[in-house]
């Protein structure tokens, strides 16, 4: 699991990644959250998950995505990309911006290459492991 850098211009909410359901549920039980969602939904490959973190009282997200997708790299951005466009449409409203096209593009941008590094870099992980 990742946690990525905040650095929209400063993210009222904190994100992770996470292809491991096994490390979802630990950090769950990190958090203390209880939560009876799956992994990733139904017919899903990622699913975002949204938590008041208690301990801090902060806004947080994790974007799961199915380990041992059958897919090709391009596709799995695209999968990163939607579901950072629904961190930002959170962040939106929590900020109460009208969407300007252009910050909105800056942040989406951002919170995707975030994505795509922290995906890397797990991939990259897990196959260092075997």
């Amino acid at each position: 699991m990742i946690w990525m850098d905040r650095g929209l211009y400063v993210s009222p909410i904190k994100y992770a990644l996470c292809i491991s359901e096994k490390k979802f549920k630990k950090e769950l039980n990190r958090l203390k959250i209880k939560e009876s969602s799956p992994f990733v939904r139904d017919n899903s490959n990622a699913t975002v998950h949204y938590f008041q973190h208690t301990a801090n009282n902060d806004e947080c997200c994790i974007i799961c995505l199915k380990e041992d997708l059958n897919i090709e790299l391009l596709q799995v951005y695209g999968l990163l990309v939607h579901e950072a466009v629904h961190i930002w449409q959170t962040v939106s409203e929590i900020i109460g911006e009208n969407n300007t096209h252009e910050f909105e593009a800056y942040c989406i941008q951002r919170l995707s290459q975030n994505l795509f590094y922290a995906y890397e870099k797990l991939i990259k992980k897990r196959n260092n492991k075997k």
